[in-house]
């Protein structure tokens, strides 16, 4: 008889006489099955198949980007941030008139939820143009944050999740307190909330950040930053 393509003549082999029979297992289509699921070449092609699929993402990441930090996106913490190196330098005759359409370089980190709570957290409370009382805001420093990923710069473009963008002296990451919220008077911050991230500046520290020049770099729905 012929089973999943595997061919026999007659009675199988353990069949044939007692004292054969005695220490094997019995001739069951279960038994048949399990012989055949560990070589029939169809079988073994769709084992490896559904291995194959739960293979992590991050490590085809890794192949892409080889500057890839070792914080990655996965299921279990699903990335909020990521950061960029600057973009490859493109001879052009035309001047670039649209800094906010460049391409972004290579990506040298990726941020979950997870990770930047992990960060030493910074708490305080600042009156903005934004809300009529005091706010309490809570969150990593930005200067913790790209001392993780690694990079350093002149400037950071910080990019929202509707591609509205701003540029950030790096200094201002050393010179101020700068963090990246993500609660608000003890509430996570979500899309709708100006979350999941939001570059907030201890306005009430000093006079000068109360300007309209750090509160334009205070932008809210963050979702990436690039160094440059």
């Amino acid at each position: 008889m012929a089973f999943l393509g595997l061919a026999f003549l007659g009675p199988p082999a353990w069949g044939q006489t007692e004292d054969a029979n005695r220490n094997l297992p019995p001739f069951t289509v279960e038994a048949l099955y399990a012989a055949a699921n560990q070589t029939h070449p169809l079988l073994q092609a769709a084992r490896l198949e559904a291995q194959a699929g739960t293979i992590d993402v991050a490590a085809i990441e890794r192949q892409r980007w080889p500057t890839l930090s070792a914080v990655v996106e996965s299921s279990a913490d699903a990335v909020v941030l990521r950061v960029y190196a600057p973009a490859p330098i493109r001879p052009s005759a035309v001047p670039d008139a649209a800094a906010k359409d460049k391409d972004a370089g290579p990506l040298v980190a990726s941020f979950g939820m997870k990770f930047l709570k992990s960060l030493p957290q910074r708490t305080f409370v600042a009156q903005t143009p934004w809300y009529k009382d005091s706010v309490k805001f809570t969150g990593p420093l930005l200067r913790d944050v790209l001392a993780a990923a690694k990079i350093k710069g002149s400037v950071i473009h910080a990019t929202a999740l509707d591609e509205y963008r701003t540029s950030i002296p790096f200094s201002d990451a050393l010179d101020y307190d700068v963090i990246l919220a993500h609660q608000m008077n003890g509430a996570t911050l979500t899309a709708k909330n100006k979350g999941p991230l939001f570059i907030v500046y201890p306005y009430d520290s000093k006079p000068e950040l109360q300007t309209v020049r750090f509160y334009e770099r205070s932008i809210w729905q963050l979702k990436s930053l690039q160094v440059e």
